[in-house]
């Protein structure tokens, strides 16, 4: 006895029919979210232009010092057109706060 004869015809309708349903909804989904994935507004500014979003770059710093020394010249070595870099000194109690003044 083969396990087809133990299937209905209404199970295997309804079973295609849920699969033709499953299908049609995967391609509306794939036809919907790659238009937006591939969306380009037309009147925006291409990606090299010069309007681009600015940057502000925030640091917390209580006692960092040392650190600050070494890696807040990199960081304003950037080559971004419009960014800025604001420390938040925390009461500090080395030569952060005249490092930054």
């Amino acid at each position: 006895m083969s396990i087809f004869s133990e299937i209905s015809i209404t199970s295997l309708v309804l079973l295609g029919l849920l699969g033709l349903a499953t299908l049609i909804q995967l391609i509306y989904y794939w036809v919907i979210f790659a238009r937006l994935a591939f969306y380009r507004d037309p009147g925006a500014a291409p990606a090299g232009g010069n309007n681009l979003p600015g940057v502000s770059v925030v640091m917390s710093a209580r006692n960092e010092y040392h650190h600050l020394i070494k890696n807040l010249p990199e960081l304003l070595q950037q080559d971004y057109p419009d960014f800025e870099v604001v420390v938040v000194n925390h009461t500090s109690s080395d030569e952060t706060a005249s490092l930054l003044k």
